[in-house]
Order: C-alpha cells, then sequence, then structure tokens
C-alpha cells in the first residue's frame, strides 16, 4: 500500500547509522572474509592485510550504507556523491518493494523502521516475516514485539542486531509527532484561508 508520505535521505538515519558509511568496498562480516578478518582482529576495511584474503569467499561485496549488488567487488571504490545518490536509488527501489508488502497505513516513524528492518534482512525475510504478519492484522504491538526476532547473523546472536533490533522496534512503537504537527499546520493554514474568505 503506498503510504501519504515520501521517505527522505534525512528520515533514513536508523539505517544510516546502523550500517556505518564506506566509500570502499569490503567483505560481508558474515563471510568467510569477514569471519577471518574478525578473528585475526583486522577491521574488514583492512581485509587485503590478512594473508590469503584473496581465496576466501567475501560475498556480498558491501559499500556505502550497506549497499550490495553486482556492480561492487573487492577494488570498488566510490566518491560521497555517488554513495548519497546510489543509497537514495536503492531507497527508492526499497520503499516500492515495502510498499507492495504493507496493506495497512502506517505512521512515518512504523514505514521507516520496517524498512531499516528489510534493509537488513532482505524482503523475502521481511515477507515471510511474523513482524509484517503483524503489521498487515494491524497487531502492532506484536509486530512491536516480533522485531527481536531477527537478532542474528550466520546462526548465532550478535549484540549489534540486538541493539538494532530494539531501536527498530522502539522507533515502530513511536507515534510520528512531526507528520501529526504538519498535518496540524496545514490544517489551520486552511482554516485561516477558508475564513479569509468568508
Amino acid at each position: 500500500m503506498k503510504q501519504s508520505f515520501e521517505i527522505t535521505f534525512d528520515d533514513t538515519e536508523i539505517i544510516r547509522s546502523s550500517e556505518g558509511h564506506s566509500l570502499m568496498a569490503y567483505p560481508d562480516p558474515v563471510s568467510a572474509l569477514g569471519k577471518a578478518c574478525q578473528k585475526a582482529k583486522i577491521s574488514l576495511f583492512k581485509f587485503k592485510t590478512l594473508p590469503g584474503w584473496e581465496k576466501l569467499d567475501a560475498s556480498p561485496w558491501t559499500i556505502s550504507y550497506g549497499l550490495t549488488g553486482s556492480w561492487i567487488n573487492k577494488d570498488t571504490v566510490i566518491t560521497e556523491q555517488e554513495s548519497r545518490d546510489k543509497y537514495l536509488s536503492y531507497i527508492k527501489t526499497f520503499c516500492n518493494d515495502l510498499d507492495k508488502l504493507v496493506n495497512v497505513e502506517l505512521n512515518k516513524n512504523q514505514y521507516v523502521a520496517l524498512l531499516s528492518l528489510m534493509w537488513n534482512i532482505g524482503k523475502g525475510n521481511l515477507a515471510s516475516s511474523t513482524v509484517l504478519k503483524k503489521v498487515n492484522a494491524k497487531d502492532f504491538t506484536g509486530a512491536t514485539s516480533a522485531f527481536a526476532l531477527f537478532d542474528k547473523a550466520g546462526g548465532v546472536v550478535n549484540p549489534g542486531l540486538v541493539a538494532r533490533r530494539k531501536r527498530e522496534a522502539n522507533l515502530f512503537a513511536t507515534a510520528n509527532t512531526t507528520n501529526t504537527s504538519t498535518e496540524l499546520a496545514d490544517a489551520i493554514k486552511n482554516l485561516e484561508e477558508f475564513a479569509s474568505k468568508a
């Protein structure tokens, strides 16, 4: 269901702060190369310093704010502007996908929380999730609790994902005061215009 608002770069702070930002490609943290870097206490961004790194799977290669895709490889480097442009392009695609999955009206905070979850777990996992089932049944309390089900990476509970799911659940459960105040301002403006014509 298409929602009544647009998502901007600023609206997606929860995604950007959770993903971090890199203008150079790096290996997925749960890939063989990612795990080897962590075991050797080497930053994912310095993966080329790990002996034998070329022989380890690193997919999916990641860049910008958690972007993945066939256009990214071990040598990919982008500019700040390219990063922002590609990120916003991905956000638009993810919003279109989310609109197809959600059958109820949401406030912007609920929508962005779901967008962040989908960004991290993928469209297919969100489509079959308890979170989405609860959302589409308008069981928002149940949906909020269900975010916690996605706390594992490679089958192991990940403290970073636990924290991310808490932030997403808190955002999902928060009323969107920005929309409310905007709607109120619009209503006041309409009343003033009506009163001036009377």
